[in-house]
């Protein structure tokens, strides 16, 4: 059912087996999926079933580095300002309330380590997370797009089919997929999923032995407090909360939970993007189809242009994607070159707390977004291959824009990831691979924050089949304890 903090005005909480922190894409799967493995589980958020800004301005938070897309805090805004913005979004059903649809899996490169730089790839590989792609593409309607990821032949376009060149296909929902509406009927006539919107998150109590959650806090805006009691606790409430919530629960431990190794809020990493030139095409007909393959059932599937993964190694190279875009330059016919970076880790591109505090009386965090100098160097070199290739291929002219070096024209995704990210020792991160913080028995997370590494890729998806995963995790653990 779908209730409210203010039902609970005069009465406590219930006790629980598994509570999840946030509805958004990650808390509304897991809770779907366990309903039937836990016979009561708690799904909290702060927002409601409706826009609130009193709640959005929860959010905010303030810069210190690069750039990032956010919203004025105190100028009041409707769900389509925060939508233009891109922020992220505090109501039930999160941000695929506002999100474009844009679907893509991660490459199998992405979770190799890269020989050039430390503490690089993921503790998990792509042939592990590849069922549980599938999976979620089945039940999301977007089954094309695996489909086409493990057919790459079958794709029309001749750059596809050239050697040197990977394809980065995506999938573009006309009316992109809201978690909130898709499961709202399920939740609301579940007899074992109890939704309470409304209440933050606010601070996490440890046992004695601060290796066991014994107690969640949650507040109301009007500053009312309950404790929730559960044997299990996820928080899939997004990276900059969950980082903020990890943070701000120091009474027993004065880093905060899960940082033991000083990782949580570090190697904040995003999608960089921007346009960085025009590609005039030597044949026209080739360009067009690698722009899209199909439209069809209200989707779109686009066909990015990567270097292929064995290029990548022998030139020490992120693998960043191009997507093209038709423009009239003067009399022609070109592209508009619209560049995805890989951005690469950095200990110092980081998220932390504020002196600062808001409304619930948390702590404001602070975003210092940072490039590597590598980055810079990587993106350049990027550019040079991707120049000589497309022109040696008889694919086309790459003209860049003159300041492109700098990476100065380039933009936040808002697809902030890697502040408390997956390794398989504490020493390089702070979940396990089953995304458990280290240390720590009954505490999971469930974020882009887990990504070691960035890819290129919209982390929807990844982040779905990651939930999808752990689901899979916690219900073979119930068996375990019921045998």
């Amino acid at each position: 059912m779908i209730t409210t903090i203010n039902d609970y005005l005069n009465s406590t909480l219930p006790k629980v087996k598994l509570c999840i922190v946030g509805t958004g894409a990650a808390g509304l799967e897991l809770a779907t999926q366990l309903e039937n493995s836990f016979d009561s589980i708690l799904l909290i958020d702060s927002g409601f079933e409706t826009f609130d800004w009193h709640t959005q301005k929860l959010a905010h938070f303030q810069q210190k580095g690069m750039v990032i897309r956010s919203v004025d805090p105190n100028h009041p805004l409707n769900l389509e300002i925060a939508r233009e913005q891109q922020t992220h979004l505090r109501q039930y059903g999160g941000t695929l309330n506002i999100w474009g649809g844009k679907w893509k899996a991660l490459d199998p490169i992405d979770f190799s380590p890269k020989l050039y730089l430390q503490e690089t790839g993921w503790p998990i590989t792509y042939e592990e997370l590849h069922p549980y792609y599938h999976a979620i593409a089945e039940d999301y309607d977007i089954a094309d797009l695996i489909w086409l990821n493990n057919h790459p032949n079958e794709l029309p376009s001749t750059i596809s089919q050239l050697p040197c060149f990977y394809p980065s296909i995506d999938l573009l929902e006309c009316i992109p997929t809201n978690s909130s509406v898709k499961f709202h009927k399920r939740l609301k006539d579940s007899s074992s999923i109890t939704a309470v919107l409304g209440a933050s998150a606010v601070n996490i109590l440890l046992s004695e032995n601060l290796k066991h959650v014994t107690k969640l806090n949650v507040r109301s805006l009007n500053g009312d407090e309950w404790t929730v009691q559960a044997e299990l606790f996820v928080l899939a409430c997004g990276s900059i909360e969950t980082t903020k919530l990890l943070l701000s629960s120091n009474s027993q431990l004065e880093k905060g939970i899960g940082n033991q190794t000083d990782w949580v809020g570090r190697n904040l990493l995003d999608h960089p993007k921007g346009y960085v030139g025009m590609l005039f095409p030597y044949d026209l007909k080739d360009i067009t189809e690698a722009r899209t393959f199909f439209e069809s059932r209200n989707k779109i599937l686009e066909i990015g242009i990567a270097l292929h993964p064995n290029l990548l190694r022998e030139w020490e190279l992120p693998n960043h994607c191009m997507n093209i875009f038709p423009r009239l330059h003067g009399s022609k016919l070109a592209y508009a070159v619209k560049i995805y970076l890989e951005q690469l880790p950095n200990r110092e591109s980081r998220l932390f707390l504020t002196n600062d505090r808001d409304t619930l009386n948390m702590p404001v965090a602070c975003l210092d977004w940072k490039f590597r100098e590598l980055d810079k160097t990587c993106f350049k070199r990027f550019i040079e291959k991707m120049t000589d290739l497309l022109d040696s291929n008889r694919i086309g002219r790459l003209v860049t824009n003159p300041d492109y070096e700098e990476l100065t024209f380039l933009r936040d995704a808002s697809h902030q990831m890697g502040t408390t990210r997956m390794a398989m020792y504490s020493t390089n991160g702070v979940v396990d691979p089953n995304c458990k913080i280290f240390g720590v028995d009954n505490l999971y997370l469930m974020s882009s924050s887990v990504f070691p590494m960035a890819g290129n890729a919209n982390p929807t998806l990844t982040i779905l089949a990651l939930a999808r995963r752990l689901a899979s995790h916690l219900k073979q653990e119930q068996k375990k304890q019921a045998n």
